[in-house]
C-alpha cells in the first residue's frame, strides 16, 4: 500500500466507515524571496497552462482498468513575452476530444432551450497554451483544486489563472470517474454517478498522491516544472465535494500546509493536534448545500482547532465559486449562484452577485489566504485580519501563533 493510501487509511477509517453506512519528500535547495501585491489585482506575471497525464500506479481504477489516470490542468507564472502570445478557447480543454463534446453540449442545450450557451465555449481564457515557465523566478508555491462532484478540472479556471498571475503553480485534475468528462487519450470516461461513494476515498488519495508528484518532477531533470516548485509550501482546495477532499486530505497529510474549501460539505473530524491552516468560503443562498449544510459547516469552523478563516459571500449561491454562470448557467447554476435565487429567511426572489463581483472576492480572500501560509508574508496577514467588501459578506477569523 502506497503512502498515500496508508496514512488516508490510519486516520480516517473511523469516518470512512460512518460515510459508507449513508512520497515522503525531502528539503528543497531552493529558498525563494517572496514578494507581496495586492490581493485585490491580478498579479504580475502571464499565465501559461499546460495538460498533462499522471498515473499512480499503486491505485487500481475500474473506470479505466488500469492504475490511476490524473488528466491534470497546471497554470503557471508564465515569462514576460507570455502576455503577447495567443491564448486559447475553453473548448480546447477537451484536447482532441473538443469536437465531440461540443456536439453532444449542444444537442444538451437545445433540448433545454439554451441554444446559445454553447457560443461561450468558444470564447478565450486568459493563459496562454505552453507558454514557457517563468524560470528565474521560481521555484514557486503549489496549490492543488479538486473539483466538484460531475464537475470539471477547469470549471474554475478563472481562479486559477489569477492565482498563479500571483506567482503559484496551481495543479486541477479530472477525479476519473467522478468528472463530468476526462478525454484521456485513447478514450472519453463520462461520469459515472454510481462511483461517487467510491471517489470519496479516490479524491483524497489523488490530492496527496499529485503533490508526491509534483515534487517528483520539480527534482527531476526531464519536466518543465524542474526545480520549478517550492515542495515545503503545497496546498490543496477544492470546490464541494472537492472541498470536502481537500479537508480529509490536509488531516491526513501534515505535509500538506494549508486548504481552502469552496462550499465544501461539512467535516466535524479533525486528528489530535491537528493545526493546518483552513480558509472556509460558503455561498449564504446555496441551494445546493442547503440551510442545514451551511449551518453545519459554520459549526465545523467554530470547532476547527487551527489557524481559520471564514468568507460567506451575501447573494450568492454554489456555483458562484465556479465559472458555471459564463460557461452553462442553464445546465449547471441556475437559482443557484446564476440569475435569479430566493431568499431562505422569506422566499423572496433576489439577484446572484455577478461572476466579476463574486471573483473579486473570492480571488482576493484566496490569494492573500495563500500568500499567509503558503509565503509567510504578514502583508497578508495585515489584508486577512482587517474588514474588506463591507456589506457584501460576513467574515470571521482565529489566528493561532
Amino acid at each position: 500500500m502506497n503512502r498515500s493510501c496508508l496514512n488516508f487509511v490510519l486516520r480516517f477509517c473511523p469516518l470512512l466507515f460512518i460515510l459508507a453506512a449513508f512520497g515522503c519528500h525531502g528539503d528543497s535547495d531552493i529558498r525563494p524571496a517572496y514578494e507581496a501585491w495586492d490581493p485585490e489585482s491580478p498579479g504580475p506575471f502571464p499565465v501559461g497552462v499546460r495538460t498533462v497525464l499522471l498515473v499512480d500506479e499503486s491505485r487500481y481504477d475500474i473506470t479505466t482498468k488500469s492504475g490511476r489516470q490524473l488528466l491534470t490542468e497546471v497554470w503557471y507564472p508564465a515569462v514576460e513575452s507570455a502576455a503577447g502570445m495567443p491564448t486559447y478557447p475553453i473548448k480546447s480543454f477537451f484536447g482532441e476530444w473538443q469536437d465531440f463534446v461540443m456536439t453532444v453540449f449542444r444537442a444538451i442545450f437545445t433540448v433545454i432551450g439554451a441554444s446559445e450557451e454553447i457560443d461561450n465555449f468558444s470564447k478565450v481564457t486568459g493563459a496562454v497554451r505552453d507558454a514557457p515557465i517563468a524560470k528565474v523566478r521560481g521555484p514557486f508555491p503549489l496549490v492543488i483544486f479538486s473539483h466538484g462532484n460531475i464537475g470539471i478540472r477547469f470549471q474554475s479556471y478563472t481562479l486559477m489563472e489569477y492565482l498563479a498571475s500571483h506567482g503559484y503553480i496551481v495543479a486541477s485534475p479530472d477525479h476519473t470517474g467522478n468528472a463530468f468528462a476526462t478525454a484521456l487519450p485513447d478514450r472519453l470516461v463520462i461520469v459515472n454517478p454510481l462511483l461517487i461513494p467510491l471517489s470519496l476515498f479516490d479524491r483524497p488519495m489523488d490530492l496527496i498522491f499529485l503533490a508526491d508528484r509534483f515534487r517528483e518532477m520539480s527534482r527531476g531533470s526531464g519536466s518543465f516544472l524542474s526545480r520549478m516548485i517550492d515542495e515545503e509550501n503545497i496546498a490543496v482546495s477544492g470546490h464541494s465535494f472537492g472541498g470536502l477532499a481537500a479537508v480529509i486530505a490536509v488531516s491526513a497529510d501534515p505535509d500538506l500546509k494549508a486548504a481552502i474549501t469552496y462550499a465544501g460539505p461539512w467535516l466535524p473530524f479533525f486528528p489530535e493536534g491537528f493545526s493546518t491552516p483552513i480558509m472556509y468560503m460558503l455561498g449564504h443562498e446555496d441551494r445546493t448545500l442547503g440551510e442545514l449544510q451551511n449551518a453545519q459547516l459554520r459549526l465545523t469552523y467554530a470547532g476547527t482547532p487551527s489557524t481559520k478563516f471564514m468568507v460567506e459571500l451575501y447573494e450568492s449561491g454554489h456555483y458562484t465559486f465556479t465559472d458555471a454562470c459564463g460557461l452553462a448557467p442553464s445546465l449547471f447554476g441556475s437559482g443557484d449562484g446564476c440569475g435569479t435565487g430566493h431568499y431562505f429567511c422569506d422566499g423572496s426572489p433576489f439577484e446572484y452577485i455577478s461572476a466579476e463581483e463574486g471573483y473579486e472576492i473570492i480571488n482576493a480572500y484566496s490569494t492573500a489566504f495563500l500568500g499567509y501560509t503558503l509565503k509567510g508574508l504578514t502583508e497578508y496577514l495585515d489584508y486577512l485580519t482587517s474588514e474588506h467588501f463591507p456589506g457584501r459578506l460576513a467574515y470571521s477569523f482565529r489566528v493561532v501563533e
